[in-house]
């Protein structure tokens, strides 16, 4: 897409993971104050990323304020909601401390870098590191650092060595950093304050990046799921929601979803994010706080089995151990499972090669099926018919991450859905899995939505937005999507959304504007000056349907009734 990314000011001291942050999830930073910017000009300069720019040559769209919040330049749009974008610290002096959780295994290579990225954290926290048996030098090496709490035991795999550590945390949260990664400068400012900000919260989590062993450079951006938390208890079945030293996680919550399984040598992530979900809500913020090394190197002896294999064979590997703990967790859990769960079910048992517990579970839910669930049961080798939706939904995705996921959750079921993505979307496929549907980037809807029924439209930065159905889209302009949205309403004299997420925000297209001032005119009594812009409209978009409408209630208010019904029949009303 075409779009140029969304320009955000940094107004607060930076020193450098916001600049980094931002760069890497395709916007670009400007620098707004009077600070040194030399820690982040560094930074970006280390992961290969743009420069910071300047206000002389870009014009921000948002800024990152000095309390650490993300709050978008548009009167129009209020704050978004703390656990979906908040960054910082909280307000007060006593700051919940955090176990920043290594265990290592001959990895004295890399350990180094990822202690220092721990010590180089604002928050408070404590540094615990977990030798699981090394034979190389790192034993010393942990001896000669200072800062740490430093164990020793006997090899044990990484799930003994996760469960020791977790007996020894002292933190209000822990975050678990394997020993070849690195946390982002400012990681746990950003988790810290989301987390202990909004107590119903179990997990917080960040976005990642991946990095080159040697340069260093940047060469992958890897988004945690935007899905809205309570719908984690199924994400978890069929994907990663996010890499797992992006995620901060509450202590009380991580102690009572029980120890890592020690028989997952690999996989032990997924699972204990399946009982984290279950356990409390998960949010995502779209700041990235994590940095993974990308080498050929693999943790612990039991690890090398999947050394070099094919997808295949490794595969085959997984499921021999992972099999009967998910299969566990499935008798455990399925009693009280809904249907939107139940399907995830399906999918996760079939991608496990678990069949007969996959057909099980599908058989519980019977039809009429949505599209999204038809697809599973193509996934299991059913072929289930979907009766085509009498409505559909048309939304035009201009907001922030997880606005788009949130207004699905709201308002596709049981619709045909249509979505103009006016922003990126990566992965789709993420959202492709729970509503299947038509995506295209910068489409007005009035071309290529060809469903026939009631259409309820939606602008994703406004998702408490709800005007009534229409069921022709010629009534939008040809205009920009956004715009076209903002136009209509004008016209059907709907209130205007207020956007209270970010996403884009440009200039009022001129048609928007001189139809907001028709009807202001028309609000006011001036009818020479609503004329005035009705003819501008006109002369501008013809074939319009809305231009003959605004025409129609100008010749009204001029008491020109032969004029207002030739309008009218024009616009087809």
């Amino acid at each position: 897409m075409n779009h140029p990314p969304q320009v955000v000011g940094i107004q607060c001291s930076d020193d450098g993971w916001a600049a980094a942050s931002l760069a890497i999830a395709g916007h670009r930073p400007v620098w707004q104050n009077r600070r040194d910017p030399a820690l982040a000009t560094d930074l970006l300069r280390r992961l290969g990323l743009p420069p910071l720019a300047t206000t002389d040559e870009f014009s921000p769209t948002a800024i990152i304020d000095d309390n650490l919040d993300w709050i978008p330049l548009d009167t129009n749009c209020k704050r978004s909601a703390p656990a979906a974008i908040a960054a910082g610290d909280p307000k007060g002096d006593d700051k919940p401390l955090i176990t920043i959780l290594i265990c290592t295994y001959n990895r004295q290579d890399f350990l180094t870098e990822a202690i220092e990225s721990a010590k180089a954290q604002r928050w408070p926290c404590e540094i615990v590191v977990v030798d699981d048996g090394s034979t190389d030098g790192t034993r010393t090496l942990l001896e000669e650092t200072d800062g740490i709490r430093a164990f020793h035991q006997e090899n044990t795999g990484k799930p003994g060595a996760l469960e020791y550590g977790l007996s020894v945390a002292r933190g209000d949260a822990v975050v678990i950093l394997d020993d070849d990664d690195c946390l982002f400068p400012g990681a746990m400012s950003v988790l810290g304050k989301a987390l202990f900000d909004h107590p119903e919260l179990v997990a917080v989590c960040g976005d990642s990046a991946f990095f080159e062993d040697e340069s260093h450079e940047v060469t992958k951006h890897f988004q945690a799921l935007r899905l809205p938390g309570r719908m984690w208890r199924s994400a978890v079945l069929q994907q990663i929601p996010c890499l797992t030293g992006a995620c901060l996680v509450r202590m009380s919550a991580q102690r009572a979803v029980g120890a890592y399984v020690r028989e997952l040598i690999r996989g032990e992530d997924m699972d204990m994010f399946l009982r984290l979900a279950r356990h409390g809500p998960i949010e995502t913020l779209p700041f990235t706080t994590f940095l993974c090394r990308k080498h050929r190197g693999l943790r612990g002896a039991a690890a090398q089995r999947f050394q070099g294999g094919s997808v295949e064979l490794n595969h085959k590997h997984y499921v021999q151990y992972a099999n009967p703990i998910f299969r566990r967790r499935w008798q455990e859990f399925r009693d009280g499972i809904d249907r939107c769960e139940g399907f995830a079910w399906a999918l996760g048992l079939k991608l496990r090669d678990l069949d007969a517990e996959a057909q099980r579970e599908l058989s519980r839910w019977s039809g009429p099926y949505s599209s999204a669930e038809a697809w599973v049961c193509k996934k299991l080798g059913r072929d289930e018919r979907v009766t085509d939706p009498s409505e559909a939904l048309v939304v035009v995705d201009d907001g922030d991450p997880g606005a788009l996921e949130e207004c699905l959750l709201r308002y596709a079921e049981n619709r045909s859905i249509w979505v103009d993505l006016e922003v990126h979307r990566e992965p789709l496929e993420h959202i492709q899995l729970y509503w299947r549907g038509h995506y295209e980037p910068q489409k007005n809807p009035r071309d290529w939505v060809t469903h026939k029924g009631p259409k309820h439209l939606r602008l994703s930065s406004a998702p408490d937005w709800t005007p009534p159905p229409i069921r022709e889209l010629s009534w939008l302009p040809p205009i920009p999507a956004i715009d076209a949205l903002l136009a209509l309403a004008v016209v059907r004299r709907w209130t205007l959304p207020n956007r209270s997420r970010p996403g884009l925000r440009m200039p009022l297209h001129p048609i928007v504007q001189a139809a907001i001032n028709v009807r202001r005119c028309l609000d006011e009594s001036r009818t020479q000056d609503a004329l005035r812009f009705s003819q501008k409209i006109l002369e501008a978009l013809p074939s319009w349907r809305g231009s003959w409408s605004l025409a129609a209630d100008c010749f009204d208010l001029a008491g020109l009734k032969a004029e207002s019904q030739m309008c009218r029949k024009k616009a087809g009303s």
